[in-house]
């Protein structure tokens, strides 16, 4: 039976170097998939010590590297399967040079302008930016475009880098917290901005809070109530962390001093 499936291969040449090229490109994109884990992998070991952002940042620009490499390779073996002598692709490229003085421009300028704007380290993932009139969270950065998500409706923008001129970073090393607490309407106001700046206090050594914490007392002017607003700058990635802790404890002074809180709070993260 062995000797009989042997014969066949033998037999069958074209069978025989299409299967040997179809494991070669299994074999190529395991072994493309196992490095782009290992380099994650690598990467993230004490990750806690280090920007996230950044870390992001560098694996998403790794990995759509080792993709594009593995890509080419698969896409050479195949030219050679089909008899292109591989060794010709050097006189393709020199034709291809020709071509990318008139049609290829731009794909140069992207890849030039994302190499730059790793080198600067204009902005990184989960930074919220404006980028070619577009505004909305970084949810990946490679060599040719920059994804941004709008937060307020959903929507994806797919920007070349190349058409960036301007950068507006908004959170770029740190963040912004600012947030609103609405109170039934009282004459305790000055009572109401002591007791909020006292339990404010006890985040003086918070490590995530960067600047001072602002507090405001004041009546609305269309209905009435008593607004309690509070803003600080944050380091990058801890807003939701910030504002759920100083949201819980406030609550609770609320509570234990009789003021009611009449509507749930409104946020609002720049």
């Amino acid at each position: 039976m062995i000797k009989q499936i042997q014969a066949f291969f033998e037999a069958n040449t074209f069978l025989n170097k299409s299967i040997e090229l179809l494991i070669s490109l299994v074999i190529l994109y395991l072994v493309s998939r196992f490095i782009i884990k290992f380099i994650n992998k690598v990467i993230f070991i004490n990750s806690k010590s280090r920007n996230q952002k950044q870390l992001k940042t560098i694996t998403g620009v790794l990995n759509s590297t080792i993709k594009f490499i593995a890509y080419f390779f698969m896409l050479v073996m195949i030219l050679a399967f089909i008899g292109v002598d591989v060794s010709s692709i050097i006189a393709v490229a020199g034709i291809g040079s020709i071509a990318l003085g008139f049609g290829s421009q731009a794909l140069v300028k992207d890849v030039i302008s994302g190499i730059f704007i790793l080198l600067e380290d204009q902005y990184q993932v989960d930074d919220i930016v404006t980028l070619d009139g577009f505004t909305g969270r970084v949810e990946a950065i490679n060599l040719r475009i920059t994804t941004l998500r709008n937060t307020i409706n959903n929507e994806v923008y797919i920007v070349p880098n190349g058409q960036i001129a301007i950068v507006t970073n908004k959170t770029k090393d740190f963040q912004k917290v600012n947030f609103t607490f609405k109170l039934s309407f009282s004459k305790d106001i000055d009572k109401l901005k002591s007791l909020a700046e006292s339990v404010l206090a006890g985040f003086g050594h918070d490590d995530r809070i960067i600047s001072a914490i602002n507090c405001q007392v004041y009546y609305d002017d269309e209905m009435p109530v008593l607004k309690l607003n509070i803003s600080c700058s944050v380091v990058n990635g801890s807003t939701i962390s910030v504002r759920r802790d100083i949201s819980s404890v406030m609550v609770d002074m609320f509570k234990e001093n009789g003021f009611e809180q009449i509507m749930p709070v409104s946020v609002i993260n720049n």
